[in-house]
């Protein structure tokens, strides 16, 4: 249970509620600790959409202005000077996922061969895998000058949107593409595949596994300049520092930003943390960043989140030799899944079920089966 995802090393951004420090840590973490106050903390809350922020370089208008100024000069422009300026942030579905495809083909073999005569072939089977990390647009029609954020996600330290930063920053994009156009896209990007090389494809099975989708808001500056030829409207990374696009469609971009839908308050699913010790006893768990359930070794409890809470988890364990003493074992978890079948009236939940109705062309002991 103590092994990550091999993913990017995305890290978030949220504030210890110890101390109000900075916590950055990896987004596939589920234990965190506070390297100010040294707290060990639990993160709950992914069970929905999660929204995130990137953090602003460029802070005010008046940075933001002369970055303007100075690329309108570079373009030749002739006393540039800003009339308005004001930031905004635009929102990107993030869809992440390991995707795996097996290739059924027909493979040359590496035989002589006479001149002219095609080789001979074999059947082989190769399975491809690579994770699967992108980004679209969350506004519909507007030409920001960014199709993705390309790598920012992966590289830079997400902040997670909560209602503080809601409250400090008021402009924001709608977010127009549903979730379910989002899954669509990931399916179609799933299938942008490479393809085995040297191997004559007659059938492939792909799999889309461990998909996740957050939105991303993205800061970015608008800039209206005013010089000898005339006005001009520029956007500005906001994180980069660079020119995203010149001479938008302005007056769509500022409909969109009026928008009573971007005026409505996010049905936000944020993070949260807990205190990473038993709520039974109140002793520390160990800490195993990556776990997902976590044992108490004072009162031999197991314990997961659920809803935001701790939750007490049934286990058991095996019957382990006489000859060593329980503390020196190394103890491997197992999930045990149980499943039961029912149709037309009929319940199977063991094998001894299923062997009623389809017997075995065996003999077997019922009461082992059941």
């Amino acid at each position: 249970m103590d092994t990550p995802f091999e993913s990017p090393e995305v890290k978030i951004q949220v504030h210890c509620p110890q101390c109000r420090g900075d916590i950055a840590f990896l987004e596939e973490a589920h234990v965190i600790r506070c390297e100010f106050c040294g707290s060990l903390l639990f993160v709950t809350g992914r069970e929905g959409v999660l929204r995130y922020v990137f953090p602003v370089q460029v802070q005010d208008s008046q940075n933001a202005q002369t970055l303007a100024i100075e690329h309108l000069k570079t373009l030749g422009r002739r006393s540039p000077r800003p009339i308005e300026a004001f930031l905004f942030h635009a929102p990107f579905w993030r869809m992440q996922g390991s995707v795996y495809r097996w290739i059924f083909g027909l493979k040359p073999m590496k035989v002589e061969i006479n001149s002219g005569a095609p080789p001979p072939m074999e059947r082989m089977k190769i399975l491809l895998s690579r994770v699967l990390d992108h980004t679209i647009p969350g506004t519909i029609g507007l030409d920001l000058g960014l199709d993705n954020l390309g790598v920012r996600s992966q590289a830079l330290v997400l902040r997670v949107l909560d209602r503080e930063y809601l409250e400090k920053e008021n402009s924001f994009l709608p977010l127009e593409t549903t979730l379910e156009q989002a899954q669509r896209e990931a399916e179609r990007f799933s299938n942008l595949f490479f393809e085995a090389q040297d191997l004559l494809t007659e059938y492939t099975l792909n799999g889309f596994v461990g998909r996740t989708f957050s939105v991303v808001y993205f800061p970015i500056w608008f800039v209206a300049c005013q010089h000898e030829g005339g006005e001009e409207v520029l956007l500005l990374d906001a994180v980069g520092k660079k020119m995203l696009q010149m001479a938008p469609d302005e007056s769509g971009l500022q409909r969109k930003l009026k928008d009573e839908k971007s005026s409505l308050p996010f049905a936000l699913q944020e993070l949260s943390l807990l205190p990473f010790r038993c709520p039974n006893c109140g002793w520390t768990f160990p800490f195993r960043p990556y776990s997902a359930l976590h044992f108490c070794e004072t009162c031999r409890r197991l314990w997961g989140e659920k809803s935001g809470e701790w939750a007490e988890f049934p286990y058991q364990r095996t019957l382990s030799p006489q000859t060593e003493p329980a503390q020196k074992l190394f103890w491997v978890p197992f999930w045990r899944c149980r499943a039961m079948v029912v149709s037309g009236g009929e319940r199977l939940e063991t094998m001894a079920d299923l062997y009623r109705l389809a017997p075995p062309p065996r003999v077997f002991n019922r009461e082992k089966e059941a």
